[in-house]
């Protein structure tokens, strides 16, 4: 199974070493959930846009963390990953549980260490109800809620647009959304899904040391039985 690594690398378009064009990103969602279904995510969870620059779709999001420096951009731990995070944030601009209003401005075409974002690269909507920014990452056991949708009536379709793109829409409203747009209510999704209802893994590093932990356990206590 593909994981989403814990050495995800964090991409803005300061740091980039080919001069292209730039996209903007009109990214709205209503209801973001916690785990229970129904109940809204605080303002204070962190949201995050993804892009498969593999080609390998999004699976299991690994525990990690992250910084952001406002002079280079976003950067993290590591210089390598599986997935780019092209912007993270809270709900913070639009004051409410469960309603994510953000603008991306400026996102360039191009490669970031030894990925390349593309044209046609998938996109999703990850978002962690029990982080904060303050936390500066995300922690094993947390519960989280990815969304990729090939394509939405409501707005684009989830894939990283043509060079020079502006205003580019990336919707996610659901049948009982509050702030749902003008357009058919066909469009809207089934609230479950964006419901948090999966579990970060822990890293490779730490799994590793978990799994000798419980074999030299095992092996103390078939010491002790004998």
């Amino acid at each position: 199974m593909k994981k989403i690594h814990s050495s995800l690398l964090l991409c803005a378009s300061t740091m980039m070493s080919t001069v292209y064009g730039t996209i903007s990103f009109d990214i709205q969602a209503d209801q973001l959930q916690t785990l229970n279904a129904g109940e809204a995510m605080p303002t204070t969870g962190v949201v995050m846009l993804l892009a498969d620059t593999d080609s390998n779709g999004f699976d299991a999001v690994e525990a990690f963390s992250f910084a952001e420096d406002l002079s280079t951009g976003i950067t993290a731990d590591g210089t390598s990953g599986d997935d780019l995070v092209l912007w993270y944030g809270d709900l913070s601009n639009s004051g409410m549980d469960g309603l994510l209003a953000a603008w991306l401005p400026s996102v360039s075409l191009g490669s970031y260490g030894s990925h390349t974002l593309s044209e046609g690269d998938a996109l999703a909507l990850a978002w962690f109800p029990e982080a904060s920014m303050a936390d500066g990452f995300i922690g094993v056991g947390a519960s989280y809620g990815i969304f990729s949708q090939a394509s939405g009536s409501l707005g684009s379709e989830w894939d990283v647009p043509a060079d020079g793109s502006s205003s580019y829409g990336l919707y996610a409203f659901t049948q009982n959304s509050i702030m749902l747009p003008s357009g058919p209510e066909s469009g809207a999704l089934d609230s479950g899904l964006l419901v948090a209802n999966l579990t970060t893994v822990p890293e490779p590093a730490s799994a590793a040391a978990l799994l000798g932990l419980a074999v030299l356990g095992g092996a103390l206590v078939r010491r002790r039985v004998r």
